[in-house]
């Protein structure tokens, strides 16, 4: 009987620090629009720790013979990567309707790395990011409600984009009054709740379940990746200034820039026509001749969009800083 006491409260334990430790990713973002430190900070201090400490424990347990927390593990790392796949999935026919609703993942690359603007290397670690997240909201979950119906992990779903409109993030990224891109957003956490809830509910069919859908999955992940790739225009290696936004025929660089309150922003047209542009927030509506540039002072702190009206061309982000925080402290 004792024996079974202490084996059944050292399961528990593990399954706490387990959800505890899951809420590490989400803290690392929360952290920084809390204006608690730099995103780089606590990536270094409490994402990369977590998700070490994670990985060691979920190994410690399946040594150990703790199959209810091991299958509940697995159970979010499928469910959380496939509906994180589906989130995207659903968004990127948006992408070609005229919205940008993939911009918080760059950002969260450039934050993380603390590099001035988005490059590749961060890019692909903001997707890392992205992911990350998408995989320790499903352990939170998968923790404390495996064999609960898929209904569930669909207000899970949209309990975490309510929780994300309440909290800074609503705020310092615009989504309280898009209401365009609130209801895309709410639309995409059901595509995330309902493959996290199809695996949760009956963990007995995991394997015959992801045997049916292991064609899709992969087909999944080779449009995202490829739909991120060109979206992005990864590997391009355009080499842009400081402080500079480059307008060319078929893209804009870069996709993000960090700027501090106050600094001038270089906008260079690279068109054979006028451009007609905006900085929202910043601003007014103004047109550039080809090959000509001009400097704008940034004077508002926060999150803006460079906006620009030509055909086919898409806008991209600048972070404007009071002290390394895209939002003012005080």
């Amino acid at each position: 009987m004792k024996s079974f006491l202490v084996s059944k409260n050292r399961e528990l334990q593990v399954r706490a620090a387990l959800w505890f430790l899951s809420f590490g990713s989400i803290f690392t973002l929360l952290g920084f629009l809390y204006g608690a430190a730099p995103m780089h900070v606590l990536g270094r201090w409490v994402l990369l720790p977590s998700l070490l400490l994670i990985s060691l424990l979920w190994f410690w347990a399946y040594k150990k013979g703790l199959k209810s927390i091991h299958e509940a593990m697995f159970l979010g790392l499928i469910g959380g990567f496939v509906g994180t796949l589906g989130y995207d999935l659903v968004r990127i026919p948006m992408h070609f309707f005229g919205f940008n609703p993939f911009p918080p993942i760059q950002s969260y690359g450039m934050y993380l790395l603390n590099v001035q603007s988005s490059t590749v290397l961060s890019d692909l670690t903001g997707l890392f990011y992205h992911f990350s997240n998408g995989i320790t909201f499903a352990w939170i979950y998968s923790l404390v409600m495996k064999n609960k119906s898929i209904g569930w992990a669909v207000l899970w779903g949209l309990l975490l984009e309510t929780l994300a409109v309440l909290t800074p993030f609503g705020a310092i990224y615009g989504i309280r009054t898009a209401y365009k891109a609130l209801a895309i957003a709410y639309g995409a956490h059901l595509f995330y709740g309902f493959p996290l809830g199809w695996f949760c509910e009956k963990p007995l069919l995991l394997r015959q379940r992801l045997n049916r859908i292991f064609p899709y999955i992969m087909l999944a992940t080779l449009v995202v990746g490829l739909f991120f790739w060109e979206a992005w225009h990864l590997g391009r290696g355009e080499q842009v200034p400081a402080n500079t936004i480059l307008v060319r025929e078929d893209f804009i660089s870069e996709t993000w820039t960090r700027s501090e309150v106050g600094q001038m922003l270089t906008v260079k047209n690279e068109l054979e026509e006028v451009l007609d542009f905006e900085i929202l927030g910043i601003t007014e509506r103004m047109s550039l001749s080809p090959g000509d540039s001009v400097a704008i002072e940034m004077d508002t702190v926060g999150l803006h969009q460079f906006l620009v009206h030509n055909p086919l061309l898409r806008s991209v982000m600048i972070s404007v800083e009071k002290g390394g925080f895209p939002f003012d402290r005080n």
